[in-house]
């Protein structure tokens, strides 16, 4: 079946034995990125169960094809689901459960094959009004900036969600939508599992669950999985234990072999004249996902190559999908992207309780960033530029550093430094036998960063004040004292370029700390680029368009005058770029 191609990652037995299949159906927006590794972790534990998992990104979203923008997004999103659903059908695996997870409860039950065919039903969390959830995440959008969005062009016809944004008439049709209990139950009577939170336990959902025999727990604490607010920090909530022990029981004993043939490549957009923009999807030796984008046929020929790191916890597609559509803005201009998952995030590598804990700003760390240099032929790049924001910037300055290092001048090597919220380049000692988020070593890790950051806060001023060269190199090292010269002449010295892009804030703390006048003592000069609006975690449609700018500039790129063409069809078969067995 042809159309618009489809993210989805399949997790099964490693001998192919199955009792059945899984859907899931993941939420939108911010809440999507934050809730990836636990989604992952949920489908090893029903692959354990012996149950073929499929999760999906609807069209638009993730790493599927599409644009997030489109007028008909909500349609597409229906359609994606019933693709994933006919597909799973078309396997014969047996009976089909769906798991539909916040907003994702209202997508999948509204579908009419899950809520004709899907055997049972997990929501967990779920949203029930569409209007709810634009309002809240409007809101949490507003919160999240630093200042009003200027209007920009088309604007008007765009509406501003955390980690999403909307064409107006999308926002309507989902606005529109409700959970509806009566369709939810349908002839699965017992099989409807809702986990609520105590608001919702005497909800009409819960009346109709509890009426048709179905299960209503109540949830526990949902703020550290669906929010994440901290880059070091994610959650494994008890509710993935529970869910796949649920749906063991309500699957039959008898097994079927299946063996789902993996897809690598997708073609995700065009140019104007007609040439195929493909990602192509890879796991390294060691389990490290990477997504790879140009133009389809010059992979390895393309001699401008970006490399994006994200921040902390969160997945290669960015804030509000910043890196795949900048990798698909990259690739029509003649370059590549490439993106990946940091080993214990996202998709790379099986998952763990020690994953809810990142080391960040170790030596472990940087190692671990620097890997994917390791699968990078760099010999015919002429130019490499490494992008991240807040902490992500900071592995993109050991990675522009250590790219200058290997190259010695063959290629121009650039890190895009954006939105600093460290100013240094060197690494924590990592606490030994550090493991998950709930452990007394990762509280006291914890601790230990939130007393660094309030040292740096609370010291900016005095550190802003500091003349001498010699002291403020000095004061530098004991990383409360933060010098931004010290770090951008680090990068320089290894023989890398430094673009310097700051948020409002960021760059007033910037000029709080005598940026300005500190580069000049040291004769650096470099770009700085100052946003009158937009937000610190790139999730601002302002932050998000001058990164692009930024990036497409450190590639040489930003002259040359061309679009992204996304697919037309929005109906299309789900992708299937990297299977996971269970070892």
């Amino acid at each position: 079946m042809g159309g618009v191609p489809l993210f989805g990652v399949y997790t099964h037995p490693e001998d192919g034995l199955v009792r059945g299949a899984v859907l899931v159906c993941p939420p939108l927006g911010k809440e999507l990125n934050h809730t990836w590794r636990g989604f992952k972790r949920l489908a090893e534990l029903l692959a354990a169960q012996r149950l073929l998992v499929l999760r999906i990104d609807y069209a638009g979203t993730g790493e599927s094809a599409g644009s997030q923008a489109d007028p008909s997004a909500v349609e597409r999103w229906d359609r994606s689901v019933t693709a994933a659903f006919d597909h799973l059908v078309d396997l014969e695996v047996g009976p089909i459960a769906v798991i539909a997870h916040r907003s994702g409860a209202l997508v999948a039950a509204s579908n009419e094959s899950v809520r004709d065919s899907a055997d049972c039903l997990v929501l967990w969390d779920p949203i029930q009004r569409g209007r709810h959830f634009v309002r809240t995440q409007q809101m949490l959008y507003a919160t999240l900036s630093e200042s009003e969005d200027a209007p920009a062009a088309g604007s008007d016809e765009l509406v501003q969600l955390a980690g999403l944004t909307l064409h107006r008439e999308a926002a309507r049709a989902f606005s529109r939508k409700t959970l509806d209990p009566v369709a939810v139950v349908g002839s699965r009577r017992d099989r409807v599992l809702a986990l609520l939170s105590g608001d919702d336990l005497e909800s009409s959902l819960a009346q109709s669950v509890s009426a048709a025999g179905g299960t209503v727990s109540a949830l526990t604490d949902q703020a550290p999985f669906i929010q994440a607010t901290e880059a070091l920090l994610i959650d494994f909530p008890p509710e993935l234990e529970r869910i796949a022990q649920w749906l063991s029981q309500q699957m039959p004993a008898a097994t079927t072999f299946v063996s789902p043939m993996p897809v690598s490549s997708a073609v995700v957009a065009s140019t104007p004249d007609g040439r195929a923009i493909e990602t192509r999807v890879m796991v390294t030796d060691d389990g490290i996902t990477v997504w790879d984008t140009a133009v389809a046929g010059t992979h390895r020929i393309a001699d401008r190559l970006l490399v994006t790191h994200p921040i902390g916890h969160d997945i290669r597609s960015g804030p509000a999908r910043l890196y795949v559509e900048l990798a698909n803005e990259v690739a029509a201009r003649g370059g590549r992207t490439v993106r990946f998952d940091r080993r214990g995030v996202g998709e790379s590598g099986m998952t763990s309780t020690d994953d809810t804990f990142v080391k960040l700003f170790t030596r472990t760390y940087v190692n671990d960033g620097n890997r994917i240099l390791d699968e990078l032929n760099l010999s015919r790049i002429t130019v490499v530029a490494h992008l991240g924001i807040c902490a992500g910037n900071w592995m993109s300055a050991h990675a522009a550093i250590e790219t200058a290092r290997r190259q010695s001048g063959r290629s121009r090597v650039v890190a895009i430094v954006a939105n600093v919220n460290r100013w240094d380049v060197w690494p924590d000692w990592s606490l030994p036998f550090m493991r998950g988020a709930d452990s007394a070593s990762a509280r006291l890790e914890f601790q230990r960063h939130r007393v660094l950051y309030r040292g740096i806060r609370d010291l900016t001023d005095f550190s802003g004040k500091v003349r001498s060269t010699r002291l403020r190199a000095a004061l530098a090292r004991l990383r409360v004292f933060q010098m931004p010269e010290t770090m951008l002449a680090r990068i320089q010295r290894a023989g890398a370029e430094v673009r310097l892009v700051l948020a409002p804030n960021d760059y007033r703390q910037f000029t709080r700390l005598s940026g300005h006048r500190a580069m000049s003592r040291l004769g650096i000069s470099i770009p700085v680029v100052h946003l009158t609006d937009g937000d610190h975690a790139g999730y601002h449609m302002p932050t998000r368009a001058m990164l692009k700018d930024e990036a497409l500039r450190a590639l040489d790129l930003y002259d040359v005058t061309t679009t992204v063409v996304d697919p037309a069809d929005p109906a299309g078969e789900v992708d299937q770029p990297v299977h996971t067995a269970v070892r």
